[in-house]
């Protein structure tokens, strides 16, 4: 089962043992970003731009409520963020107004989110972008939809969720074949589940992935 919770300036969508931390930039959004992105910076102060700071803010709240010690925020060598003591993962993506975190409080699995804004993507040659990275029958699969900017989006937030899950480079999943749909919300058993979630403002994909199964 499901849950959505609605604070002034996040949302959080629950799951299992998961929960999704969303925020869109507006001045509700600005005004606590700035009162409580100061707490991580100590274990995150490498920039001061917008996706930066509102991530900060929203693993802060999102530590908070799982009582996970700010301290054990750490980031790889990669760049990837992780909790130390193996109390779960963590994920975070960020496009246009949007930024969004991904935690689970599950030790045995790993999770990867994206998101993606869609007036930034209409803006963009969706085909083209499709044909030089996707494979034929995906490529096929968005020129031939009746909205390719979304079916586009929803195969390329699966890629990217999926590589931050697996931790594996972006140009292996892109050459792979996605599933042809992902689950809308729920609880998953197998070694790889994806959560897709969507607005008329984005779409997003979250990556379920069991490296024990």
């Amino acid at each position: 089962m499901s849950q959505d919770t609605v604070i002034p300036w996040f949302h959080i969508h629950k799951t299992a043992d998961t929960s999704i931390f969303l925020c869109e930039k507006n001045e509700i959004s600005e005004q606590a970003v700035e009162e409580t992105e100061p707490m991580m910076k100590p274990y995150r102060n490498r920039s001061t731009t917008w996706d930066y700071r509102s991530a900060s803010a929203l693993i802060y709240e999102a530590f908070r409520q799982y009582e996970i010690p700010l301290e054990q925020y750490m980031v790889s060598y990669s760049g990837r963020p992780y909790i130390a003591g193996g109390r779960g993962d963590i994920s975070i993506s960020h496009s246009g107004h949007y930024t969004v975190v991904a935690i689970t409080s599950n030790p045995e699995l790993s999770i990867g989110i994206d998101i993606e804004e869609i007036e930034r993507a209409r803006k963009r040659n969706i085909t083209g972008i499709a044909k030089r990275f996707f494979p034929e029958k995906e490529f096929i699969r968005v020129r031939d939809s009746e909205d390719p900017t979304i079916e586009f989006l929803k195969l390329w937030t699966q890629k990217e969720a999926r590589m931050k899950a697996l931790r594996v480079p972006l140009a292996q999943t892109l050459r792979e074949n996605g599933t042809e749909s992902a689950a809308p919300a729920g609880d998953f058993h197998n070694k790889e589940d994806f959560m897709y979630m969507a607005s008329k403002n984005y779409v997003m994909t979250t990556c379920f992935f069991r490296p024990k199964q």
